[in-house]
């Protein structure tokens, strides 16, 4: 088995690329490629994004509720049942997500559970080839979208986080050390190829995420739907 991993970041195009392949689902099985779904009571959700399982690798389970091994069952499962030899997953927490820095304990170090958190993919992966894409915007543009979405999120965890645009960069500091998160991802899960894209609309094709995605992965457009993402 093959394993194509999209790590986001967030606010690269993500959403766009992610609602793209869960709308060409059926057409990219046909290629041999699994986007993998996720099911409950033998349901699929047609899930946009894999961030749940992400976020399990971290030990942060949330709805639907499974352990990153149990989404990596059904995944392969999927791949066997529609003969495809290559599966999918996108999601913006592979890069971010669990563990958020606010919620860590006092004194832990954040690559240090980035990388236990990396560690525990690669026991899913269990020895498959690994291709990577990652889309990395400007830290300081990131820094600028980040802020508001921070303060929305405090409503949902209950606890406050922002007080000053300072304080909040120097919390999310370890977020924006690229060459440090790139060089983890590096060392545990060894790919066979990883390729970081600076999310410029100047550099990417077309000047959209769908379009470079697709090249960059290798995916035959024709018969893909592209009146989504």
């Amino acid at each position: 088995m093959k394993f194509i991993l999209h790590l986001g970041q967030s606010k690269t195009g993500t959403t766009a690329l992610q609602c793209f392949l869960a709308a060409n689902r059926a057409l990219l099985a046909r290629q041999g490629i699994l986007y993998a779904d996720v099911e409950i009571g033998g349901v699929a959700l047609n899930i946009l994004n894999h961030n749940s399982f992400a976020d399990s690798l971290a030990g942060f389970v949330r709805y639907p509720h499974l352990e990153p091994e149990e989404h990596m069952g059904q995944f392969r499962r999927q791949a066997a049942a529609m003969k495809c030899s290559t599966i999918l997953l996108s999601a913006e927490s592979f890069f971010g997500g669990a563990p958020q820095l606010w919620d860590m304990p006092e004194g832990a170090d954040y690559l240090e559970l980035y990388t236990k958190k990396l560690e525990r993919l690669k026991q899913c992966l269990d020895g498959d080839d690994c291709q990577i894409l990652v889309y990395l915007r400007r830290q300081e543009d990131w820094l600028e979208s980040a802020i508001p979405q921070v303060i929305r999120y405090e409503g949902l965890i209950g606890k406050s986080v922002y007080k000053s645009d300072r304080q909040l960069a120097g919390l999310l500091a370890p977020r924006m050390d690229y060459e440090a998160l790139l060089d983890v991802w590096e060392k545990t899960i060894r790919p066979v190829s990883m390729t970081a894209v600076p999310y410029d609309r100047t550099v990417i094709l077309n000047g959209s995420t769908v379009d470079d995605g697709i090249d960059r992965l290798g995916i035959n457009r024709d018969g893909l739907d592209f009146t989504t993402g």
